[in-house]
């Protein structure tokens, strides 16, 4: 019995080390176009920083002003991509309701002048009842061009052969390191579909991004395939819309390092005091009846700008709150470091990281009158020519 147990355990054993290969082995490859979240600026200041200490009656206030400003991009990709364009080249396209004027072919190119030829690769599927051509995957987007544009509109409409084609392409891609392999599937009809074939696209770890070109399109089949394989699915109700929809599956597939859901947790000493008259009422304020510190919480601020979750670069906030202090001292810091933070997420919503809020600093006495803020100068670098220079005239003068 004790064999028997012995052997029941190695198989056991055995049987989770093999199916940590089979997911280690499946994830390896194909990645998510996911990138690095760029911290958002903050900046700190208390102003005056000379203060009398509270109750004194006179000069007892600084004002705290803290300013967020966004960082970041909409269109980043940390790994390469490899996008297979499949395009619907069936009859109908060149009829006044489908695409005669092929602008499916211009939004194509256009999502190709967004990739990187240096690590992005692309290649092109021209189908209707069967391949009128394709394309293999390469970073010779020029070329590519001239196939987009040689896409024509004749012909019945077979999804299932386009799609198969798409995964074949991806299937032949030469390269080694990690990629984000997806197919952008465009159709204006109803044809062959098998969902058997979007299962094959989603255990190679491809994904489909499909377009339904207007009001005869098999629906159904263009968002089983997209579904199945994590992507989307997106309705065009005239060609005029192909453009916009490009742009979006671009801004999908590039990974955003614009910060999200941006919220600023201030902690101020126990001897700051009376915190009030905020410019932005905050989401809470808490005073710590063991340290006596208080946290002043605010959310999301990015909602702030122009009522969306994200702060780009061009997005700044500013939040200032009055405060006391009732200890004296010399350059008393007001916050609790590194505990003050702001807090971020990516665009997916995950926890993307924070960066501390800079420390600001007072002195604290009693009869201090109240007098203009010097202003601290800029430290400026100074070339060494100049330095050279002003050695020489010293030197003459001499």
């Amino acid at each position: 019995m004790i064999e028997i147990s012995k052997f029941n355990k190695l198989s056991k054993d055995m049987f989770l080390i093999a199916i940590l290969c089979i997911v280690t082995i499946s994830m390896v490859g194909v990645v998510s176009a996911s990138a690095v979240i760029a911290e958002p600026t903050v900046t700190k200041t208390a102003s005056p920083t000379s203060i009398n200490i509270a109750g004194s009656g006179s000069n007892e206030i600084t004002t705290v002003t803290i300013e967020v400003t966004g960082a970041g991009s909409a269109t980043t990709t940390s790994v390469p991509m490899d996008v297979i364009f499949a395009i619907d080249s069936s009859g109908s396209m060149g009829y006044s309701y489908g695409d005669p004027n092929n602008l499916r072919l211009d939004a194509a190119k256009a999502f190709l002048d967004k990739m990187d030829s240096t690590k992005d690769t692309a290649g092109v599927v021209s189908w209707d009842s069967d391949i009128d051509f394709s394309e293999a995957l390469t970073n010779d987007f020029a070329y590519l061009k001239t196939r987009i544009d040689a896409v024509d509109h004749s012909g019945g409409t077979n999804l299932n052969v386009g799609l198969t084609e798409s995964i074949n392409l991806l299937n032949a891609n030469a390269r080694s390191g990690s990629s984000a392999e997806i197919i952008i599937f465009l159709s204006d009809g109803s044809g062959s579909y098998s969902h058997d074939t979007a299962v094959a696209a989603a255990t190679a770890g491809y994904t489909i991004y499909s377009i339904g070109l207007g009001s005869s399109v098999d629906t159904a089949g263009l968002m089983d395939m997209a579904t199945t394989t994590g992507g989307a699915y997106y309705p065009a109700p005239t060609a005029a819309n192909l453009d916009a929809i490009y742009q979006d599956i671009y801004s999908e597939v590039a990974a955003s390092t614009i910060p999200y859901n941006v919220d600023v947790i201030e902690i101020t000493q126990a001897y700051i005091v009376d915190e009030g008259s905020f410019n932005v009422i905050p989401d809470s304020i808490y005073e710590d009846p063991i340290t006596g510190t208080t946290t002043i919480t605010w959310l999301n601020i990015g909602e702030l700008s122009d009522k969306d979750p994200d702060m780009s670069a061009d997005e700044t906030v500013t939040l200032t709150f009055e405060a006391k202090c009732d200890q004296i001292g010399n350059r008393l810091p007001v916050d609790v470091v590194p505990d003050a933070v702001v807090n971020y997420d990516d665009s997916e919503g995950n926890d993307a990281g924070s960066v501390g809020i800079p420390q600001a600093y007072i002195s604290v006495g009693e009869n201090i009158p109240p007098s203009e803020e010097i202003p601290e100068f800029p430290t400026v670098a100074i070339p060494m020519i100049a330095i050279v220079g002003l050695a020489f005239v010293f030197s003459k003068r001499e």
